[in-house]
């Protein structure tokens, strides 16, 4: 079995998602006592934030791309970015070790086009919308139109989930919001609905709308379990 090296601490919890998520997966697939072989490279998310709000990207890239050398030469088969905010940034990691990255931009491109869908909507964090999730790779390499909220209707969902979901909080006049913003979205002629967020999967299903919603991160971590396993 191959050896994911994680990058995580950004932040702590979506790292725990992950890692929880890979070794279930990993147990399913090889069955037994089967659990995955991982190395960890945990930032102080603070300090990573430090150099972001002062507009010091790029030794931000540099923190995360010594720490990928650092798991890559320890022995990583691939590398994996636990959090979706720090994803905008691989497309600047020059080092060689950058090219065993499994972007979780290329895990939902295959997802969506391996069920033939063309046209989907794009939900979450502002930062996701914008960086994260490469709209322009996913349209080059998987031939997929991915549809944005509308700028007033993005506001309000960074507000609900920096205000509300990120704090564990759960409001039903929230939830119907953010169910409306997803409507608009689907009346476009759409073909499925990706949440950039784990929370936002508390309160939008696939049995809320009348379309495929796609977890971002449940799908990555299904990727990452299959190159893992083959």
């Amino acid at each position: 079995m191959k050896t994911v090296g994680l990058l995580g601490g950004m932040k702590w919890e979506s790292t725990g998602h992950y890692y929880r998520l890979i070794n279930v997966g990993v147990s399913q697939q090889a069955g037994g006592t089967h659990s995955t072989k991982i190395f960890l490279g945990s930032f102080d998310f603070d300090e990573i934030e430090r150099l972001r709000t002062v507009g010091q990207r790029a030794e931000a890239v540099a923190l995360l791309s010594r720490a990928a050398d650092s798991l890559k030469g320890a022995g990583a088969d691939y590398l994996v970015i636990c959090g979706n905010e720090m994803h905008s940034m691989a497309d600047d990691m020059t080092t060689p070790s950058a090219a065993s990255l499994l972007r979780i931009t290329d895990a939902v491109g295959e997802a969506l086009q391996q069920q033939g869908l063309r046209r989907v909507g794009l939900l979450g964090p502002g930062f996701f919308v914008s960086e994260a999730l490469d709209r322009r790779r996913l349209a080059e390499q998987f031939n997929l139109e991915t549809c944005l909220p509308e700028t007033a209707d993005q506001r309000v969902i960074d507000g609900i989930i920096c205000d509300e979901l990120a704090h564990g909080v759960i409001n039903d006049t929230s939830r119907r919001t953010c169910l409306a913003v997803a409507q608009k979205l689907i009346n476009q002629d759409l073909e499925g609905l990706i949440l950039g967020c784990p929370e936002l999967t508390l309160i939008i299903t696939s049995e809320d709308v009348a379309v495929p919603v796609f977890d971002s991160l449940e799908v990555h971590a299904g990727v990452i379990v299959k190159r893992l396993t083959v």
